[in-house]
């Protein structure tokens, strides 16, 4: 299947949860009505998903179609969300040598199921079978990123950004080619040269900040994406990073065609 595609992940049907903020523009808000205040006291268990893993977990499900998809910091799982029977179950080689080890998550998209891994990898699994189509490498942790949000995709595009900021590594925002892997664009969270906001750091102190952590946002009707980007570093001692520092504490807007500052 190529479900879902742009138009259904748009329309955010009040049935799934499609994504980690649940709607592109982030609203992380569903609309069912079952469960409110005079019927909570009815709740009960109706099944138990264990991943049988010791460590973090920090995903937000994603629901389509009957299955769930959930992450472990190395593992993939594919989920009937009414019997908690694993469907499929995909396992990236572990590397225990990283400084973070959150993921929060899935995209779901055309047929696929797009995540990161801890030591800075963007995957695309078959939605329906578990298998890794590809494989991409997009930040080096021996530099201090890591990778943790959740991927949003629109346009045959994923969107992505590094963690890292607080080991000295510059944040980038990514386009990868969702049939691909393909990288499309990149913007720097720390601009350089005659980028705009280069001038907002000192010489000598533009080293490291802007991790992203936990997902991005999309107004597709413009075009837009909206990136969340976090500290610099060193982020207790502004003093020895006079300037605005810019694009770090800041809600950025993104051309998605190109990843030109909007």
């Amino acid at each position: 299947t190529s479900a879902p595609d742009d138009a259904e992940l748009a329309r955010g049907s009040d049935a799934d949860w499609l994504m980690y903020n649940r709607t592109y523009s982030g609203i992380r808000y569903s609309a069912l009505d079952q469960i409110h205040r005079a019927t909570a006291k009815d709740l009960q268990v109706k099944c138990i998903f264990q991943a049988g893993e010791v460590g973090t977990f920090q995903t937000s499900p994603v629901v389509w179609g009957g299955m769930m998809y959930l992450t472990t910091a190395w593992t993939t799982y594919a989920v009937d969300p009414a019997t908690c029977k694993t469907i499929w179950t995909q396992k990236y080689p572990a590397d225990e040598n990283v400084e973070l080890s959150g993921v929060r998550g899935v995209a779901l998209y055309r047929g696929k199921v797009f995540r990161v891994t801890p030591d800075g990898h963007l995957l695309a699994i078959d939605a329906k079978t578990g298998k890794l189509l590809w494989d991409v490498w997009v930040a080096d942790k021996r530099d201090g990123y890591a990778l943790a949000l959740a991927p949003v995709a629109y346009d045959g595009k994923v969107f992505i950004g590094e963690a890292g900021a607080d080991w000295g590594a510059d944040g980038h925002v990514y386009a990868f080619d969702a049939e691909t892997g393909g990288r499309i664009w990149t913007f720097n969270v720390i601009p350089t040269g005659k980028e705009f906001g280069a001038s907002s750091w000192k010489a000598g102190a533009e080293h490291g900040g802007g991790s992203m952590w936990s997902s991005l946002a999309l107004q597709p009707d413009k075009g837009l994406l909206f990136v969340s980007i976090g500290n610099p570093a060193p982020d207790f001692e502004g003093a020895m990073r006079p300037g605005d520092n810019l694009f770090t504490d800041s809600v950025v807007a993104l051309e998605i065609r190109a990843g030109k500052l909007a």
